[in-house]
């Protein structure tokens, strides 16, 4: 179904679908953070690549975009939504400035992507009952808003572990792309990280009442 996909995309309407060139296909999952990929038939254009997802912050509030009520009575369930916002390797902006000054042309894009999606990892999987992620887009660097559900029996434990200060693999951000390799068109499937962190200071976590959470 994909091939038959970038099929289309590259003969839609008679013209040529431009895509990133890559020497060989990637060996790890974040063997790609930190490249940039020239376009195939732009010599200014460059895509690059997140090197994992993280929870992103309110830029008024300075707090994660992260909220957890629970409803139901007598036994609750807990419900999340947060947002995620793609980080780039600190070796990408070094690239991008080199590139900058050989040619003052040179344009930088997020990676078009033609499918993706979240998987809770073997972590949280105990935690989780449902979850919901909806991308705002079709490039890599764009927002992910995603939706929870933690079970009544869970919910202390999922909220010990949103507490705890460590840094948690909590999703898989599996996706695929298009790509020019030795002059052939491919797919290429790749999985990147997508982490929870330690929330800090500030309340997150709500009973049905709108009472904050301190357990």
């Amino acid at each position: 179904m994909k091939t038959i996909l970038m099929l289309a995309l590259l003969t839609f309407a008679g013209t040529a679908y431009a895509v990133p060139v890559i020497d060989k296909a990637p060996n790890t999952p974040t063997a790609l953070a930190s490249a940039l990929l020239p376009d195939d038939k732009d010599s200014n254009l460059y895509y690059f690549f997140p090197s994992h997802y993280q929870l992103a912050i309110d830029p008024n509030s300075n707090k994660y975009l992260f909220g957890y009520v629970e409803v139901g009575w007598p036994r609750p369930n807990g419900y999340v939504t947060l947002v995620f916002e793609a980080a780039t390797s600190p070796l990408l902006a070094a690239k991008i400035q080199e590139v900058k000054a050989a040619n003052p042309k040179a344009l930088f894009s997020p990676i078009p992507i033609l499918d993706a999606n979240f998987e809770v990892t073997k972590i949280l999987t105990p935690l989780i009952s449902s979850l919901d992620c909806q991308k705002k887009g079709n490039e890599m660097g764009q927002q992910v808003e995603c939706k929870l559900s933690v079970d009544y029996k869970n919910r202390k434990d999922f909220r010990r572990v949103m507490r705890g200060g460590a840094l948690i693999q909590a999703l898989d951000y599996n996706y695929s792309f298009a790509a020019i390799i030795a002059g052939k068109s491919v797919i290429i499937n790749q999985t990147l990280p997508a982490n929870f962190t330690n929330l800090g200071p500030g309340v997150y976590f709500y009973d049905s009442s709108g009472n904050p959470i301190w357990d």
